[in-house]
């Protein structure tokens, strides 16, 4: 994801709306008086910007004395106002405060534009000129003040959509040709070009500034354009050349998702590399989004023109200029031509030398792009927060458009201001007056204030945010109508449409899915338990569950979708992965509703309506999501209480409600209280943010408490300060996997006595165990270990079950805020030790406190042993040169340690490689196919003659069990149930899921009214109350002893299934058993396909369709036949598997990812892995790993294999390619006759020497059906981790093989 924006400037300039000092105090006391309203004096504060104003600023010493007079009264005006808000009782109405605090917020807002943003303009343009601004004449100012305003729009605000490079260009138009003389001084380079261009009616100079940065604070990169704009002279001679009537200025901050992080992949990218000499006009473009058929583009162009591009530049934005080179840019029609080649979803803006004072932009696809207008110049930006400080009015640019912005119609002169052009087709669109949006958020709602970090403030500012979130919906206690509570929830139509609660009455929604991507996710799976249980009450049928939105586009879309409401979780409301599922939702005729934090976001133009979580502005800037999760949560639960008092109004008091909405008024005090604990536990915090840095194997630990349900939450967030991925289990899969010599932070609301034991297991296999718990009994033997530092306890507060994630969540927010801080300061080590080499003082003294530190282990995480055995190697060097100060020894290891440095950056608010929101994801609309010639290139040659189909002891077994079963009472009862509830036993939820997905798509071929889910501990509870539930129980006796299904189950509703009985009793079902002697392949796997085959068989028979049946399970079992062969006897698939084990082990951190039936795969071999070789693997959607943990950098086993939905697929190349740009090394799982990804390389560098180029590791084995796939990606993680054990116990083991499993502690320097 990216960010873009720009502008343009005349000489002759808009002066804008005169609002003088006086008018301004004036209005202020009428105000006071209450004469006036305050809509009115903050309209005059905003007019004040206009450049009529600015420049009486800027030149009179008095203005600038008077407006600071004017910001103190109001300051003193809104203290007094704020100390009177506590005084209003909330309790009789909460309309009142609200309001009021409405009044109090515009009051703080006029304030900070006089004294901020007025102020920030003026000692920008201070720091360029280094000269008294009465020697400037007006227009440099006002072009200053632009070029200010398109720089502040990135800087600390679309900075939060990407922040891996930043670049710039400006452009001036002359009226006379130039004399380009002053060049001779300038020395271009990849940081800063010149362009100079002479054509018959004009001159055209361009200047380009860019810097590109893996790892940095926000501001970092606007810091370092800002020095070359002002250390260039040359610019500033243009800027007051008389003859310079116009130009424009388009700005870009990168997220890559195509090509490395570089200054030639920094944006703008430009047609050109020849400096200012080139034979065609200079196009210069910015984007924001994928263009998929980028290289085809390109290449066509290379070819035609014979052309050279920018050496090293590898981002599709190459394709813009490119493709504009030689062709007629003042032609609409030809700009609709080439534009609708492009594939993808994508807005971009492009400067042309031939076009004067214009700006191109062209958006299509779920990309925002906004134009802003004030009284005296226009903007564009691909979010409104980068409008927010000069146009206070705005226009949602639609999707499939193309325009040319200029001067001549920004004005409020005309009714008309812009045309917009389809791109499809001829229509034709001008904007009105009337269609322009006004905006509430201001630069104040993005500002740090008193706090370190952004990420800091906005974790202390959630009680804030979630107390008005629950004033803004929650009726006063006085005006409840206690009898059914129907009014305790205020929302209106705009908030939830009359028809969707209309529907909802009736019981014609039948599902209800809550969506989101990465922190979002994790709230709408709170929100979706909540919702489901108090749902319940009234409807036995109703289907609340969470989706993570790319895998709802690709996998859970039916035709149709009239019985669904889609409920989005949304931040900035520009995540494309969320709103390609919402519109492909839509479509289908489900109806949909937002939960989200920031006004007028993409997201709540395609949704019925919208809900906003505090004032709906309420704006998170650091990148990991804190205060708006807690919100979003309650907004959620708010939610779900306004469909039950609607539903106590029909039904007469079902459900009693007093409980719930008093639950819900204490929230803000439960949140005061957590942070009074947190404060308490301050010191214990000391010696416990240790732990992290010691540890390079990380688990979320959790168990059947409620507050598991933040666990994948609090996952995200250490992953993301901490550049490091975990995986969040279960503590039986952890007690399973025999985990040891790891960190366990473990989140539980039990009883410590009853988890005691659990903990003195784990912690007696030398785990240091951190345990976030609501008990404050810590048991004598734990207080023991505690004092000895074995142990770690934070105590938190009890709360009621369906809120104690909010204790737990933010105690988890704030201990990974501290981790990542403990993490940064290693930094200062390697710092230390390069200044004592630079001055040659205390070298030796600083190099052994870098030893004895890093023998103490806190080095062990996120770096490797490599690491150090260079660092020494080139110190041991630099000693035997006797320490000479200008020795090649001393610059190799000066360069070792800035690496070392740059590598132990945590910056907190930003994080390396991620963004705030993507606006790049799955559009699901691209041209892979694999056909079936494809495939030919498979070796079969290892089937054994006598049965080519079924030759595999095992799979013969299985076709013959599945062909002849027969169970009567299944055959008579299947049809009843609505619902088969799938629930795994002591063993693997993967076995589950893999019977769900088998079945699921049975049922929807033939549309039948039914589904298979998985179950939860918390459902059994609720086992007898659903009569239209089937339970399929699954236990494995041998392995977890028997299990009894509990006895408020009626024996004609459920069917237990024992993996590893010897024979049928009571309602227990034996599997037949499906192998001969091959312990490579685990029978569960295969005992799963038999359970799915046995209902997807009855199923078909209701249907009539036996027969295909039949065919439709040969053929499979056939290809998984083949596909078993070919990975037991394959050379060359032995060679791959070698090959990627070898990647792996050359990472610190490790995940495993997958999409549909692949995300169960993938999910399954990450533990299988962690069971096996004893290293934590984190798991993850393939979409959702771009939200979460992509800075760790890790090798990724990505499962693409057996999934041939197109537009699918082609995001998946798209994903791989957002892998490659941020230094994660994909493992690649497919297919024979898919051949993407066969040249696909990349630059590693392993802390030794150079860059490694390095072929991305592919493995590839024969397509099967993804329902039959798990038994085949079983087979393969078993291949995998023999590899990579093997490679671990060789004699001549390389170094590099190491790395994953050999942590710098072990080593002496």
């Amino acid at each position: 994801m990216c960010g873009i924006a720009g502008t343009i400037y005349k000489k002759d300039f808009s002066p804008g709306t005169e609002v003088t000092y006086m008018v301004l105090s004036d209005c202020f006391q009428s105000m006071i008086n209450g004469e006036k309203d305050i809509d009115l004096f903050i309209e005059k504060c905003w007019e004040y910007k206009s450049n009529i104003n600015f420049l009486r600023y800027c030149k009179d010493d008095n203005e600038r004395n008077n407006i600071e007079i004017l910001c103190n009264r109001i300051k003193s005006y809104s203290k007094k106002f704020f100390r009177e808000l506590p005084l209003i009782d909330k309790s009789r109405s909460s309309q009142i405060y609200i309001r009021e605090y409405k009044k109090y917020e515009k009051l703080l807002d006029s304030e900070w534009f006089l004294s901020n943003d007025i102020k920030n303009w003026f000692r920008q343009i201070e720091y360029y000129v280094d000269d008294n601004l009465n020697n400037l004449d007006d227009s440099s100012i006002v072009f200053y003040k632009n070029l200010a305003t398109v720089i502040n729009s990135i800087n600390n605000r679309l900075e939060i959509r990407g922040r891996d490079s930043l670049g710039i260009s400006i452009q001036f138009f002359s009226s006379e040709l130039m004399d380009f003389d002053g060049l001779n001084d300038f020395s271009s380079n990849n940081s800063e070009k010149i362009y100079c261009e002479n054509f018959k009616s004009h001159s055209v100079i361009t200047f380009i500034f860019k810097t590109a940065n893996r790892i940095g604070s926000l501001g970092d990169n606007a810091f370092i354009i800002k020095k070359m704009i002002k250390e260039n002279k040359f610019l500033h001679k243009i800027i007051s050349n008389r003859e310079v009537y116009s130009g424009t200025i388009i700005i870009h901050t990168r997220w890559a998702s195509v090509g490395e992080v570089s200054l030639n992949n920094c944006h703008p990218i430009t047609n050109s590399i020849s400096g200012y000499e080139h034979d065609f006009p200079l196009t210069t473009a910015i984007l924001n989004g994928d263009i998929y058929n980028y290289e085809n583009i390109i290449s066509k162009k290379l070819e035609s023109y014979n052309l050279v591009t920018d050496e090293g530049c590898s981002t599709d934005a190459l394709a813009i200029p490119m493709s504009l080179t030689g062709e007629n840019i003042k032609n609409m029609k030809i700009l609709k031509e080439i534009f609708n080649n492009y594939v993808g979803s994508f807005a971009f803006a492009v400067q042309n030398s031939e076009l004067v004072g214009e700006i191109i932009l062209c958006s299509r696809g779920s990309q925002g792009l906004y134009l802003g207008f004030s009284s005296d110049g226009l903007m564009f930006a691909s979010d409104i927060y980068g409008l927010v400080e000069s146009c206070r009015f705005f226009y949602p640019v639609k999707s499939k458009s193309l325009l040319s912005i200029s001067l001549d119609h920004h004005t409020f002169k005309n009714n008309h201001i812009c045309v917009i052009n389809n791109l499809e087709n001829d229509d034709v669109h001008r904007i009105n007056k009337d269609e322009l949006k006004k905006t509430d958020i201001t630069t104040r709602d993005i500002d740090k204030n008193k706090y370190n970090h952004f990420l800091e403030k906005e974790i202390y500012e959630t009680k804030d945010i979630v107390e008005k979130t629950i004033l803004a919906y929650l009726q006063s206690p006085d005006l409840i109508d206690k009898n059914n509570y129907h009014n305790a929830i205020i929302i209106d139509d705009n908030q939830v449409p009359k028809h969707i609660i209309d529907r909802i009455k009736k019981g014609e929604i039948k599902n209800i899915v809550i969506t989101g991507m990465g922190t979002c996710y994790t709230a709408a799976v709170a929100i979706s338990r909540y919702m489901k249980d108090m749902l319940r009450e009234y409807f036995n049928d109703i289907r609340v569950r969470a989706h993570i939105a790319s895998e709802g586009s690709a996998f859970y879309l039916k035709p149709s979708m009239n019985d669904t409401l889609v409920i989005v979780i949304a931040q900035s409301g520009t995540t494309v992965d969320t709103n390609v599922y919402v519109q492909m939702a839509n479509k289908r005729g489900a109806m949909s509703l937002a939960i989200a934090n920031k006004r007028e976001g993409d997201v709540t133009f395609i949704v019925d309506g919208t809900l906003y979580i505090g004032s709906g502005r309420d704006i998170e800037i650091a990148v990991p999501s804190t205060k708006t999760y807690t919100a979003q949560v309650i907004l959620g639960y708010i939610l779900t209480l306004y469909f039950c008092c609607q539903l106590n109004k029909l039904y007469k008091n079902q459900l009693p409600l007093n409980l719930h909405v008093e639950n819900l008024r204490l929230v803000p005090n439960l949140i005061d209280e957590t942070f009074n604990y947190f404060l308490k536990n301050k010191k214990i915090l000391k010696k416990t943010l240790l732990h992290p840095l010691r540890y390079n194997s990380w688990y979320l630990v959790h168990d059947n408490s409620p507050n598991a349900v933040c666990a994948m939450e609090l996952r995200i967030k250490l992953s993301e300060g901490c550049y490091h991925s975990l995986p969040y289990l279960h503590i039986n899969d952890i007690q399973k996997k025999n985990v040891n010599k790891s960190l366990m932070i473990y989140i539980s609301n039990e009883n410590i006595k009853n988890i005691e034991e659990e903990l003195i297991e784990l912690i007696d296999k030398k785990n240091m165990v951190i345990l976030i718990n609501s008990d404050d009994d810590l048991t004598s033997r734990l207080k023991n270990l505690e004092k000895k530092n074995k142990f770690s306890f934070i105590n938190i507060p009890y709360s009621e079950q369906s809120y104690s994630f909010i204790p737990t969540v933010i105690t988890g927010q704030l201990f990974s805020y501290y981790s990542a801080l403990a993490l940064d300061k290693r930094k200062e080590y390697f710092n230390n030790l390069k200044k004592a080499i630079q001055s040659n003082i205390l070298v030796e003294e600083k190099w052994e406190d870098l030893n004895k530190w890093m023998r103490k282990g806190i080095f062990n995480q996120g770096f490797s042993n490599v690491h150090f055995i260079q660092l020494n190697d080139y110190f041991r060097n630099y000693v035997n040169s006797n320490y000479k100060m200008n020795s090649f020894h001393k610059e190799k290891i000066v360069q070792k340690l800035d690496d070392l440095y740059q590598l132990s950056k945590r910056p907190i608010d930003t994080i390396k490689h991620q963004a705030k929101t993507l606006t790049v994801g799955a559009v699901r609309e691209a041209p892979f196919q694999q056909t079936d010639e494809e495939l030919i290139d498979t070796d079969y040659s290892y089937l054994n003659n006598e049965d080519e189909n079924l030759n595999r002891y095992e799979i013969k077994n299985l076709f013959s069990a599945i062909d002849n079963y027969e169970d009567s009472f299944l055959s008579e009862n299947v049809s009843q149930f609505k619902q088969f509830i799938v629930y795994p036993i002591g063993i693997d939820q993967s076995y589950g899921y893999s019977i769900i997905s088998f079945v699921n798509e049975i049922i929807n071929k033939y549309n039948l009214k039914c589904e298979f889910k998985l179950g939860f501990h918390y459902d059994i509870k609720n086992g007898e109350n659903n009569p239209e539930a089937f339970w399929i129980f699954l236990s494995d006796t041998k392995r977890n002893g028997p299990y009894e299904v509990p006895n408020h189950f009626n024996r004609g509703f459920y069917i237990h299934y024992d993996f590893s009985a010897n024979e049928n009793f009571n309602y227990v079902r034996y599997i037949p058993k499906f192998f001969h002697n091959n312990n490579n392949l685990n029978i569960n796997s295969l005992n799963s396909i038999f359970i799915a085959s046995v209902f997807s068989k009855l199923f078909c028979e209701i249907n009539n369709a036996s027969d295909y049946w039949l065919a439709f399970n040969h053929k499979n079992l056939t290809d998984l036949n083949k596909s078993l062969n070919y990975v037991e006897h394959s050379n060359l698939f032995n060679q791959e598997i070698h090959a990627a084990a070898k990647i792996l082990l050359s990472k610190r951190n490790w995940k495993c990812v997958g999409s549909g039936v692949n995300y169960n795969i993938a999910k399954f071999v990450s533990k299988k892995i962690i069971g096996d070789l004893n290293r934590s693997c984190a798991f993850d959607v393939l979409e959702n790993h771009k939200h979460i943990d992509i800075s760790a950098e890790g090798a990724v086993i990505t499962f693409i294999a057996n999934i041939l939905s197109q537009g699918y697929q082609s995001d998946v190349t798209s994903e791989i390619d957002k892998l490659l740009s941020h230094d994660n090394i994909p493992i690649i799982i497919t297919n024979h006759g898919d051949k993407r990804f066969d040249k696909f390389q990349m630059k590693v560098n392993y802390g030794l020497n150079d860059d490694v180029i390095l072929s991305i590791p592919i493995v590839k084995y024969p397509r099967v059906n993804g329902n039959y796939s798990f038994p085949i990606n079983n087979y393969l993680a078993h291949k995998l981790i023999g590899q990579a054990k093997n490679i671990l116990t060789a004699n001549n083991i390389d170094v590099l093989s190491t790395i994953a499993l050999s942590d710098p502690s072990s080593m002496q320097l």
